[in-house]
């Protein structure tokens, strides 16, 4: 299967540059940024873009921020707020050169149905806003599946959901980006995921877990049939990268080379 991979920079380093350096000595040629904390991301953006160059990776993707922010909110201030930020991090993706904005549909979770029906309302609302800037710069927008909580409604738990959500916006192409972890932890089938997806399917945030946790295991660690991935992938003919989204923390360099190893593997299928 001809597929480049890559992996995010998230937890790779104490910073994005350190991250950058490990992910390149461990072979990685593209990669997700990871725009948070916000205020360091956007006063480093030269010396970012000074060290892309440098280690010599390609910005696939940027992962809009989302620590305290939910651009579905149905308090209006918070949506407002999380929108703003989420299109200013838009346009430091766009210096980045990258191809791929993945954004968070929610945050939080609503006891009420109707109050989940509303923040789907508003995220349609927020994505038509988002998806109009992106296409503006050529870069594609892509939707990402989330944790399902244990009681309540939260929007955007599965990829049928967001095909509903996709197909109801009243313009731009929005795809959808499919967490293999959050799949998995929500008790779907990983592959079935894919396959619903099918056209729509423009990114991907590879990891693993054993049901109980969003653990970010590297492939191969946990209970996902990977194997079973990969021939999904090949029957939707997803053509994007292969990203990977591994914990590293105090454990990143042999997290990385598990990675490296690990994707390799799979994608020689």
């Amino acid at each position: 299967m001809t597929m480049n991979f890559g992996i995010s920079l998230w937890s790779m380093g104490k910073n994005q540059i350190e991250s950058l350096m490990r992910v390149s000595e461990a072979g990685f040629r593209y990669v997700e940024m990871w725009p948070e904390p916000w205020r360091t991301f956007e006063e480093d953006l030269n010396d970012l873009l000074d060290a892309i160059n440098v280690y010599d990776v390609e910005v696939y993707s940027v992962h809009a921020p989302f620590s305290g922010l939910d651009i579905s909110d149905i308090d209006e201030g918070i949506r407002r707020m999380s929108l703003q930020k989420v299109l200013r991090s838009l346009e430091v993706a766009v210096r980045l050169g990258c191809t791929h904005f993945i954004v968070h549909p929610s945050a939080r979770k609503y006891g009420k149905k109707e109050d989940y029906e509303k923040a789907k309302s508003l995220l349609m609302k927020s994505v038509e806003a988002i998806v109009k800037k992106a296409e503006d710069h050529g870069v594609t927008m892509s939707i990402e599946n989330m944790l399902a909580p244990p009681d309540g409604f939260r929007v955007g738990t599965k990829v049928s959901e967001l095909k509903e959500i996709i197909a109801a916006l009243r313009g731009g192409e929005v795809g959808i980006c499919l967490d293999t972890g959050h799949a998995n932890y929500n008790g779907l089938e990983v592959a079935e995921e894919a396959k619903e997806a099918g056209d729509l399917l423009t990114a991907l945030h590879v990891n693993d877990n054993d049901g109980r946790g969003d653990q970010h295991m590297v492939p191969g660690e946990g209970t996902i049939d990977w194997p079973k991935f990969i021939e999904a992938l090949k029957d939707v003919n997803y053509n994007g990268v292969f990203m990977l989204e591994i914990y590293g923390g105090d454990r990143a360099e042999e997290k990385l080379r598990k990675s490296y190893e690990a994707a390799s593997k799979l994608l020689s299928i």
